[in-house]
C-alpha cells in the first residue's frame, strides 16, 4: 500500500534533514521501508521508497527541474521495476499536480498532469492512481522491448513494414511529421542495438524529409535531403509537455472528445512555423493518439490495436 501525500512529505523531510532525534514512532515506518528496500535490492525484486529531492541522482534531479518549471516538488520516489531504476516526482502546478517519471540517469520517460475531470478521484484514491500509473508505464516499456526483440533485419537488408504493423507511437510520430498524410512505404531494421523505423516524406520540390523513429515513437534522427545530399539538419525532436501546457483550444478539444480519459503523453513540435501536438489518450477502450494543430483541429486519429498487458 502506498503512503498518503502527507506521509510522503514527512518521510522526505526526515530523510533530507537527517533528524535523528525525531520520535521513534515517526521513524518506524521509514525504517521498515528501508529494510524492505534492502531486501528487495538483494533479491532483485521490485520496490519503491520515498526519497528526498536533494538525495536523488544529479542527472535525474536536473531532468525533473527542467520539467517542473520551478514549481514545488510535493514528493519524490525511487522505483525499481523489472530491473530498471526510476525516479517519480509529483509537482504542484497552478491548475493541478504533475507526475514526472525519469530514469536514474535522467532520461525523461513520462510527464502526466492530473486533469481537472479526474482531480477529485485522484485525491480520494491516490494509491490506486499511482498503482495504475506505474503499471501502465511498466507495461508500455515491456511492450516496446518485446516489439524490438523480434527484429532481425539490418541496415544493409531492411524489411518493409505495413502501416498497421507499426506501433501506435511510431505511427503518430509519422503523422505529426507528415502533417496528417498517411505514409505508404516504411522500412525497419536494427542498427547498433537500436530498432529503427524509417520513412522518406516528400517536402516540396525535389526535397525529402528523412525520418528515423524508435519503437516508442521518439526520433532517432531526421533531416531534409535532395538528390545532392542533406540540405537541413539540426534538432527537430518533439518536446514532452504536460496537459496544462497545451493551448486552451487544444485542451478544449480533448475535454470534448475524451473528457474522462487519462492523458499519459503529450508532445509538441514546431513544423512549418506552427506547433503540432501529439496526444496519447488512455481509457477502457485502449490507446488512442490524436495529432492536433494549435487551433485544436485534429489532423490525424490513430488507435493502437496492440494489446498491452499490464502486470498483475
Amino acid at each position: 500500500m502506498r503512503a498518503t501525500v502527507s506521509q510522503r512529505l514527512i518521510w522526505a523531510g526526515i530523510v533530507g534533514l537527517g533528524l535523528s532525534g525525531m520520535a521513534s514512532n515517526a521513524l518506524a515506518q521509514p525504517r521498515r521501508i528501508e529494510r524492505n528496500v534492502d531486501r528487495a535490492l538483494a533479491s532483485g525484486a521490485d520496490f519503491e521508497e520515498p526519497v528526498a529531492f536533494d538525495r536523488i541522482p544529479d542527472e535525474a534531479r536536473d531532468a525533473i527541474d527542467y520539467e517542473r518549471h520551478r514549481e514545488k516538488v510535493l514528493a519524490t520516489f525511487r522505483i525499481r521495476r523489472s530491473g530498471a531504476d526510476y525516479i517519480r516526482a509529483t509537482v504542484k502546478t497552478p491548475r493541478s499536480e504533475r507526475v514526472i517519471l525519469v530514469t536514474a540517469a535522467g532520461v525523461l520517460k513520462n510527464v502526466e498532469d492530473v486533469r481537472p475531470s479526474e482531480f477529485r478521484d485522484y485525491h480520494e484514491h491516490q494509491d490506486a492512481w499511482y498503482r495504475d500509473y506505474d503499471d501502465r508505464m511498466i507495461a508500455t516499456q515491456r511492450f516496446y522491448v518485446h516489439e524490438a526483440e523480434g527484429v532481425t533485419a539490418t541496415v544493409d537488408h531492411p524489411e518493409r513494414v505495413e502501416w498497421d504493423r507499426c506501433p501506435g507511437r511510431v505511427r503518430v510520430t509519422m503523422m505529426r511529421e507528415s502533417d496528417g498524410e498517411k505514409i505508404d512505404y516504411i522500412i525497419r531494421y536494427r542498427d547498433h542495438g537500436e530498432v529503427i523505423y524509417q520513412v522518406n516524406i516528400p517536402d516540396g520540390g525535389n526535397k525529402h524529409h528523412l525520418l528515423q523513429i524508435r519503437p516508442d515513437g521518439s526520433i532517432f534522427n531526421e533531416g531534409e535531403y535532395t538528390p545532392a545530399g542533406q540540405v537541413h539538419g539540426g534538432d527537430w525532436r518533439a518536446h514532452t509537455i504536460g496537459f496544462d501546457d497545451l493551448p486552451p483550444r487544444v485542451r478544449e478539444t480533448l475535454d470534448r472528445v475524451a473528457p474522462h480519459a487519462r492523458i499519459p503523453l503529450v508532445q509538441v513540435a514546431r513544423r512549418h512555423d506552427r506547433d503540432i501536438f501529439s496526444v496519447e489518450i488512455a481509457d477502457r477502450d485502449g490507446t488512442r493518439y490524436l495529432t492536433l494543430n494549435q487551433d485544436g483541429k485534429a489532423i490525424s486519429d490513430v488507435s493502437d490495436k496492440f494489446e498491452i498487458t499490464r502486470p498483475r
